[in-house]
């Protein structure tokens, strides 16, 4: 049996409340008041030359870090104790794993805090040997960390564990709270979401295709792009919710496309184009799909694209 296994099989026994409390305490003899106070030994050590000096109002800052390193240790001590029934003695380790609280921030803010700890105490001491003696027992737990306590938690947990080692950092910490927000985020619970599409059509001229799309469909201009002021434009318009992209780059060897164009309202809308009384032929709105009322209103624009104005309560 390995030594990852060994911590596993102990890690797995079940402990009373009350025998999690009184480690803790013990633990806390050692790693909050012990360690510290044998820095403040450390810093007695050598002359001038082993210390620092520190300004008072940077002393208070290494006294404030220091106190945010304990208050973020003790919150992971109370979430393993609270919510996982474990320690963070590794003979008394949790019996789930934990993901949330400072568990989102990073995968060891148990280490994190206390080492912010200890690294606040050892400069407000301004001795050089406190400040390496905290490096040196950095050193030695994030060892430990990565050679045993990693993998004897990949054990327990499993892919579980490989997930969440994946998504959260090892130490340095990602407050979910100051993360840009992603588009991941807006995502519904499935993981995805397909909105609607946003076809490309040839436009060979510029001002036609202005005149028919803005100012007889009655599409706005969302923006256009060109490369310089004599180059040919590349505009997105819409209508409604309706997008649609018009390349000025294309050619008449470009093909032509056919674009479905769902409308609420259809007969309303066919009035409206009627009204402007534009030199377009006269829109019709037909039966094409056979269901014993008007469906669709076929519109051809200058450049042979076909836009299919279509009913949206004729399915069924």
């Amino acid at each position: 049996m390995n030594i990852w296994s060994h911590f596993a099989r102990h890690a797995k026994r079940e402990y009373s409340a009350r025998a999690r409390g009184a480690t803790i305490a013990c633990a806390s003899l050692i790693f909050v008041f012990g360690i510290p106070a044998f820095l403040f030994w450390l810093s007695g050590i050598g002359g001038e030359d082993w210390h620092f000096r520190l300004s008072p109002g940077v002393m208070v800052s290494c006294l404030l870090l220091g106190a945010m390193g304990l208050s973020f240790a003790l919150w992971t001590v109370w979430t393993q104790f609270k919510h996982a029934r474990g320690t963070p003695v590794p003979i008394m380790a949790t019996k789930k794993l934990l993901t949330g609280g400072p568990y989102s921030c990073c995968r060891n803010p148990m280490a994190l805090g206390t080492l912010v700890f200890y690294a606040g105490i050892a400069a407000f001491t301004q001795s050089f040997i406190a400040v390496w003696a905290v490096l040196l027992f950095a050193l030695v737990l994030v060892t430990y960390i990565k050679l045993i306590e990693e993998n004897e938690v990949s054990i327990r947990f499993g892919d579980e564990y490989s997930q969440y080692k994946q998504s959260t950092p090892f130490m340095i910490p990602r407050f979910p709270f100051l993360r840009m927000p992603t588009e991941e985020d807006a995502a519904p619970t499935g993981g995805f979401e397909v909105r609607s599409s946003c076809p490309i059509l040839r436009m060979l001229d510029e001002a036609e295709g202005r005149a028919f799309y803005v100012d007889y469909l009655g599409f706005g201009v969302d923006w256009e792009c060109r490369f310089t002021p004599e180059a040919p434009v590349f505009m997105q318009v819409r209508l409604g919710e309706a997008c649609i992209h018009l390349d000025g780059h294309a050619t008449e060897d470009s093909p032509s496309c056919q674009v479905n164009i769902p409308v609420l309202g259809l007969q309303n809308y066919r009035d409206f184009l009627i009204a402007k009384g534009a030199d377009y032929p006269r829109p019709c709105i037909e039966d094409v799909r056979y269901v014993g009322r008007p469906t669709d209103m076929n519109i051809e624009d200058p450049f042979g694209n076909l836009l299919i104005f279509s009913s949206q309560t004729t399915e069924g």
